[in-house]
């Protein structure tokens, strides 16, 4: 299933994936974001749900980017001494997205199975609001990043 996700991904409208790298143990890779531009127009497309398309159309302004997940590896692997990854990959995406003049930012992972809870975390702490007819077990969760 996780190569079919990365497979639609790689369909979607200008898919970006951003590494994080560990460049004192040879590049290693900590972890990354997926990410995408959406277009209002192909919201249900995207959401397949009324609600949470709808909301998005009314609350967002300007360019809206989608990311995809965050993914990392696990604290016994991290020999980085990087604490919080899910937030340092997290604050890179927003801060490339508004680099790129993106005005609001969804969340909604991919990836069913991957554990959430402190990402969910991460993304409440960084204003990201919880859509709560969204589904409870892959919430999708916004922001205005104007």
């Amino acid at each position: 299933e996780v190569s079919k996700k990365l497979v639609e991904f790689t369909r979607k409208v200008n898919p970006r994936i951003l590494l994080l790298r560990d460049v004192r143990h040879n590049g290693m890779i900590l972890g990354f974001s997926a990410f995408h531009w959406v277009r209002s127009n192909i919201l249900f497309q995207e959401f397949k749900d009324n609600l949470i398309s709808e909301y998005i159309r009314e609350n967002a302004v300007g360019r809206t980017i989608v990311i995809d997940g965050i993914f990392t590896i696990s604290g016994t692997e991290n020999k980085s001494g990087l604490e919080n990854l899910e937030q340092v990959i997290l604050t890179e995406t927003l801060s490339f997205c508004i680099e790129k003049d993106y005005n609001y930012t969804i969340f909604r992972n991919i990836l069913i199975d991957y554990p959430l809870t402190s990402l969910n975390e991460n993304l409440e702490l960084m204003g990201f609001y919880r859509l709560p007819f969204s589904d409870k077990n892959n919430p999708v969760f916004v922001v205005g990043i104007r």
